[in-house]
């Protein structure tokens, strides 16, 4: 829009990041929150960080835990993030999952069909906390264990999409974060909505313009 102001001809198509965002999953009957730890080497210690967090949670209504992994995570690697905590992680050949007591998380390595699913995100990642922001999700998130999950990076990345619900919790001590995350999720609501709500194609249609640019201009 400024630059159209300024004279400067300009389109906007959307941001081919959210292109192709689409899950058949229909909606979960209980609240179901989404982790999102990230991809890189310090998903793994904030997954771990994650999962003290929900040990410790003190809830009032029913929730589902999915945590969407990137596939290079393998269950070798999942196993050995337990050692040092209460959780055991198996596979059973149809489903992956982390168990403590009464508490499980599922994961997944299919990203879309967690963020379908959810109407909450835990997110510690890049580029997938963006695509839930987009996707109306609510994100929780707190300080994680390496430079892509720091504070000035979530306090920036909120900033990126317009609408965003982001909730920032200044603390990587376990007991505070599931302290102020009991408190949202118990008193505050979800609105759940379906990917395809948000379905865009960004990437053809810059394409398209683009051509019709070249062809306009060799004509």
């Amino acid at each position: 829009q400024k630059m159209l102001q300024k004279g400067i001809s300009s389109y906007f198509f959307g941001n081919p990041m959210f292109d192709g965002m689409d899950s058949k999953c229909s909606k979960p009957e209980v609240l179901t929150i989404g982790l999102l730890p990230g991809s890189r080497d310090e998903g793994l210690l904030n997954l771990a960080l994650i999962l003290q967090v929900i040990s410790q949670l003190k809830l009032t209504k029913s929730c589902a835990f999915k945590v969407a992994l990137p596939p290079h995570f393998t269950d070798d690697q999942l196993i050995h993030l337990t050692n040092d905590l209460p959780w055991t992680f198996m596979n059973n050949g149809q489903e992956r999952r982390f168990t403590h007591n009464l508490l499980k998380v599922i994961v997944s390595s299919q990203f879309f069909d967690v963020l379908q699913e959810s109407s909450l995100i835990i997110g510690l990642a890049g580029t997938a906390n963006e695509q839930a922001m987009f996707a109306k999700r609510p994100v929780v998130s707190f300080i994680g264990c390496g430079p892509q999950s720091s504070r000035k990076r979530f306090k920036q990345q909120a900033l990126l999409i317009e609408g965003a619900k982001h909730i920032f919790i200044d603390s990587n001590n376990p007991l505070k974060i599931a302290k102020k995350l009991s408190d949202i999720i118990n008193n505050q609501s979800f609105d759940w909505y379906p990917l395809s709500d948000f379905l865009q194609n960004a990437s053809s249609e810059i394409k398209d313009c683009i051509a019709s640019k070249f062809k306009l201009f060799s004509d």
